[in-house]
């Protein structure tokens, strides 16, 4: 092991064949397995986890456990999925983004914004299209996206509550 002088529960550690670890007072800190995983906050078994997504683990048995993405604010997290295929659009086959500029979150597949959160709770399709009053989300059946829809010959009368809506 590697020992900071004079504080002797920092450590850097190589506890298995192939194996690196990182203590600060006195306990594990970061991971890194023969296989190439990281684990961050705990000393789980990658075999015991998903093999799609034991990569990077990041937990604690005993308490909550989370990740921050910090970005200033007039900008954007992301979470991006790429394609093994390189540059351009495979890049962000996949994407979630935070934008602190606007306070929204999207979705993207396909390289394509799908579905976006804005900050009032609007729920936009393909974009920041939130529809108009009165819309209604409608399936475009298995294949196709859905879309905001007026509905047409309907009348709702009162805004009332607990109220089946026939067409």
């Amino acid at each position: 092991k590697i020992v900071h002088t004079g504080d002797t529960n920092t450590a850097i550690r190589f506890p298995a064949a192939d194996t690196i670890t990182a203590e600060t007072g006195g306990s594990e800190r970061l991971r890194i397995t023969s296989g190439g995983q990281v684990l961050i906050g705990n000393t789980a078994d990658p075999s015991d986890y998903n093999s799609g997504a034991d990569d990077l683990i990041i937990g604690s048995h005993s308490s909550a456990s989370g990740a921050t993405i910090l970005s200033p604010t007039n900008n954007s997290g992301f979470i991006m999925f790429s394609d093994n295929n390189g540059g351009g659009t495979n890049a962000y086959r996949g994407q979630i983004e935070y934008y602190h500029g606007e306070d929204y979150m999207r979705f993207m597949t396909a390289s394509s914004e799908r579905i976006r959160f804005g900050s009032s709770g609007q729920l936009g399709i393909a974009g920041a299209n939130y529809g108009t009053s009165g819309q209604v989300l409608t399936s475009g059946g298995s294949g196709s996206a859905i879309s905001w829809t007026t509905i047409t010959g309907t009348t709702i009368n009162n805004n009332a509550n607990n109220r089946v809506i026939t067409g």
